[in-house]
């Protein structure tokens, strides 16, 4: 894929996110689009800052630091999303500017006193919530 074809299929996802924001009553400036870049090099980043994505996510944290060590942490606002085990919260809390999701409040603590003891702001979640049981 080129830059072209990546600004095309962009400002698709864009409308189709600002149609269904607004058939939502919402204001579709509101809403972030993250980029999972799981298993992409580099130069595919770049190109994906190039066209406007700021927010760029991954579901390993040993892709996620790799990442940030070759493209620099202020490159991106970096999400980590999905799972993340406990004995990774350290790195987590060291890298991410988001995480998606937590899922225990174990994790949330450790996420909280990683980053704190770091002196870093804390780090902004998204609780995952079992609504079903």
């Amino acid at each position: 894929m080129d830059e072209a074809q990546l600004r095309q299929n962009l400002n698709r996802v864009k409308e189709a996110v600002a149609q269904a924001a607004r058939g939502a009553g919402r204001d579709p400036s509101e809403v972030r689009i993250v980029a999972v870049t799981k298993g992409q090099p580099p130069e595919v980043l770049r190109m994906a800052r190039a066209v406007g994505l700021e927010d760029l996510g991954e579901n390993r944290v040993e892709e996620l630091e790799a990442k940030i060590r070759i493209l620099g942490q202020p490159f991106a606002t970096w999400h980590m999303v999905g799972h993340v085990q406990s004995r990774k919260a350290k790195d987590v809390a060291g890298l991410a500017n988001w995480v998606h999701s937590v899922d225990s409040l174990k994790l949330a603590r450790r996420l909280s006193a990683f980053r704190l003891e770091g002196g870093r702001s804390p780090l902004p979640v998204l609780v995952q919530v079992n609504t079903s049981g």
